[in-house]
Formats: C-alpha cells, structure tokens, sequence
C-alpha cells in the first residue's frame, strides 16, 4: 500500500515536468517551421568549395555562384610587354613607364616625358617633338620580333602630325640605320603609318602603308603584326578593315635596341611624335579578330590589367 501510493505521489509530482518537455518541444518546431516557411528554400545551393574548384578556373560549375576564371586569360597568355603608360611625371625628371608583363621590359625616358589626361587608363605620356622626347628599351628576346608571328598595338592621341619632318612612331634597329627589324613610321601627307620589316641584319624589306590615315586630336588603337604561315605584315586602325601585303624579305633580329617615338637607335632622320600614348603592348602571337575588337573595345580600351 505505502509503495502504490509513493508511486502515485511520484506520478503527480512528474505529470508537470512531462507536460513542459511536450510544451518546448511543440514551441521548437512550431518556430522552425516559421523559419523555414520565412526563407524560401535556395533551390541552387552553392556546393562546397572543392567541387567549384574541381572544374578548374577556365568553367563554371552548375553550381557555382561564381567563377575564377578571368575572361582575358587568353589575352594575358601571350602578352610579352604591356606599358600601361599610366605614370604621375611633371615632366621635371625622368620618370621610367612599368612593364605590367611577365618579362619586366621597363621603358626609359628620355628628355623627361611628362603625363598628361589618359585613356583607358588615367594618365598618359604626353611626348613632346620638340623636346625629342622618346622611350627606350635594350633589346632582349621578348622585346625581338624577326620571323615569328608577333603583334604591336599601341593607343595613340596625335596632337600634330609634321610629316614635313617625318614622325617616328617605334622602331628596333641600330644607330646608323643599316640594320633595321622593324619601323613604324608616317612620312607622307596621306598620315598613313606604315610598317617597315626588314632582315635585322641589313635594311632590304619590305614596307606596308596603311589604308586609313592618322587623324590628330582622336584617340587611336593601332595595331601592327607579322603573320608568319601567311608571310605578311599587316596595320589595323581600331576595330576596321587590316591592310597587309606579303614580305618580299626575310624578318631577322638583332642586337639593338626598341623604342616608342624613334626609330630604335637610329638618329638624325625622323622625329618623336607630339602625342599622348595610352597603353601599348607586344603580343607573341598574330591576335584573332576578336582579341583585337575586345582591346578596343567600342572605342573606351581594354584594362588589360589593373
């Protein structure tokens, strides 16, 4: 008798403790469902970070809320030299333009070349004819161009074009003139550029002369390339129709040195252009169409990097 009613003493003194438990544990899933109702489900959840990264950097995962990829890959692949031109210079001491690339082709400067308002980038180099102001780089083999294939593109603002003295856009070749790689050059009152490829080791070449013409006060993208299977050399002014011709010479190297706004080593012909250079570059490669129409990009330029 004393243990059946200690047993439902017990029974009375557990009934509130078990009603409680019942009680919380009602509220904890009445509170989860509003949860869940509250947040709608995320019917592409972003797996875990090794199943992103598993596909590797060039795919998207189906999914990946997002990608590594960068989209000028290709672009950055085959870049040998990119001056970003975007250096500060008040123009009272030299200040040398970064090679952005792979291969540290920094630029010297010559007669101090100040800044001036950018394109694509902040600044620009604002080269001076009458300074004789020019970049210079000694020759290394990224910086050659000789029989393989090679894109040069440069964006260019003309401030005046005297094509009375003849204005020296780049060029790779020795002091004398007599072994010449390459030149670009405008030397006629059309204001074509033209391309000028010759052997490296003398100065037979050949020589292409753009269909469209400069234009001063614009900013231009120019391209400049050797296609080594078609055997030609071609010019591009933004994203129109290229102008080629097929080289009647061999393109050789040589020891000597590149520059932007003189023919390389040479002196006593031609002059420094009066511009402002934007970004320029030396691609190892013939660049596709498309390539060429992303750098340009409707005119505003491509950031190739940051």
């Amino acid at each position: 008798m004393l243990k059946h009613t200690a047993r439902k003493r017990a029974a009375v003194l557990l009934a509130p403790l078990v009603w409680l438990v019942a009680g919380l544990a009602l509220l904890a899933s009445s509170l989860q469902g509003q949860a869940s109702s509250s947040v709608p489900r995320d019917p592409h959840p972003i797996p875990a970070l090794n199943v992103c990264e598993a596909v590797g950097p060039a795919f998207v995962h189906a999914g990946c809320r997002y990608t590594t990829a960068d989209p000028n890959a290709d672009l950055k692949a085959l870049v040998q030299a990119y001056w970003k031109m975007d250096e500060f210079s008040d123009g009272s001491g030299a200040v040398t333009r970064a090679d952005s690339g792979p291969n540290g082709l920094h630029l010297t400067d010559n007669n101090t070349v100040a800044s001036g308002t950018g394109h694509v980038y902040t600044n620009a180099a604002d080269v001076e004819t009458d300074n004789s102001e020019y970049f210079s780089r000694a020759s290394s083999a990224p910086i050659q161009f000789g029989d393989v294939d090679w894109t040069l593109m440069q964006w260019v603002k003309f401030e005046t074009i005297n094509v009375g003295l003849g204005v020296a856009l780049f060029g790779k070749e020795n002091v004398a003139g007599t072994q010449i790689e390459v030149e670009g050059y405008i030397n006629a009152a059309g204001l074509q550029p033209k391309l000028f490829v010759a052997t490296g080791s003398g100065a037979a070449g050949t020589e292409l002369v753009s269909s469209p013409a400069a234009v001063a006060g614009l900013w231009e993208l120019w391209f400049f390339w050797h296609d080594n299977a078609a055997n030609t050399i071609n010019i591009q002014k933004n994203n129109g129709v290229p102008t080629s011709t097929a080289l009647t010479v061999t393109p050789g190297t040589n020891a000597h040195g590149f520059a932007f706004g003189r023919l390389g080593e040479r002196v006593g012909v031609y002059v420094a252009f009066d511009a402002l250079l934007g970004p320029g570059a030396k691609f190892s490669a013939v660049l596709t169409s498309d390539q060429r129409l992303r750098l340009f990009n409707g005119g505003a330029g491509l950031a190739l990097y940051p």
